[in-house]
C-alpha cells in the first residue's frame, strides 16, 4: 500500500519499540524473523538529524511485539544477577522464547553478541530501538536497502529505493543482496542490476 518502510507501525508507536536484527559475520545470525526485505541502518553513532537510539538487546528473538515494555517484560538481566554470557546460557539453556533484555550499552551488546557464540539456534537477535518521527526518511541513519533470497523480496526492495528518491527529492540508498550464510562472511552483495536507478 502507502506504508513506507522507514515509518513505525502503529504497533511500534503504542510501546516506543522497533526491532531490528544485527547482523555480523561472527554472530551467527542466519534468520530475519520472516522478512526478506527491508533497510539496513549506518553504524551507531554515525551523524544523523533523527538518530535511531538502541533501547535494549536481546541474543535471540524475544517476542516482543505489542508488549507494553519491550525491554523489561521479562526481566532485565543484570537486575537478575546475570552478567556473563554463561550465565544467560545456563540460565535459559537455548529456549526459543522468555528471556532477559541485555542493556542499550557496549557491554550489554557485546553480551548479547558473546550469547550467539554459545548458541547453535538457527534464529535471530533482536535489537529493541525507540521509535522515530514518521515521514523523515532524509535525516534517518539509513545506509542501505536489502533483499534476500527471492525475485519478490528484490521487487519490493527496488520499490523501497524508488520511494526514498521520490520522498527525499532524489536522494540515493543502494539495494544490496543478502546472504546470511556465505561462506566468506560477506554477508551483502552491491549488484547493478539489481539497482532501480541504473
Amino acid at each position: 500500500g502507502n506504508f513506507r518502510v522507514w515509518n513505525n507501525t502503529p504497533d511500534s508507536k503504542l510501546n516506543n519499540a522497533v526491532s531490528f536484527s544485527f547482523y555480523a559475520a561472527d554472530t551467527q545470525v542466519v534468520q530475519s524473523s520472516n522478512y526478506t526485505q527491508g533497510y539496513i541502518l549506518k553504524a551507531s553513532g554515525a551523524p544523523a538529524a533523527q538518530p535511531i537510539t538502541l533501547r535494549c538487546m536481546y541474543p535471540q528473538n524475544a517476542a516482543t511485539s505489542r508488549r507494553n515494555n519491550p525491554c523489561s517484560h521479562q526481566g532485565v538481566c543484570r537486575s537478575l544477577g546475570i552478567t556473563t554470557a554463561t550465565q544467560w546460557n545456563n540460565r535459559y539453556n537455548g529456549g526459543r522464547n522468555g528471556t532477559c533484555a541485555f542493556d542499550a550499552d557496549q557491554a550489554g551488546f557485546q553480551l548479547a553478541a558473546e550469547v550467539r557464540k554459545l548458541r547453535s539456534a538457527n534464529d535471530w537477535n533482536e535489537a529493541v530501538m525507540n521509535v522515530w518521527p514518521d515521514n523523515v526518511p532524509a535525516d534517518l541513519p539509513l545506509e542501505a536497502f536489502y533483499y534476500r533470497n527471492t525475485a519478490t523480496a528484490k521487487d519490493t526492495a527496488r520499490r523501497y529505493q524508488r520511494e526514498f528518491n521520490q520522498d527525499t527529492a532524489g536522494g540515493y540508498l543502494p539495494v544490496l543482496a543478502l546472504d546470511t550464510y556465505a561462506a566468506n562472511g560477506q554477508l551483502v552483495e552491491y549488484r547493478p542490476e539489481d539497482q532501480y536507478f541504473e
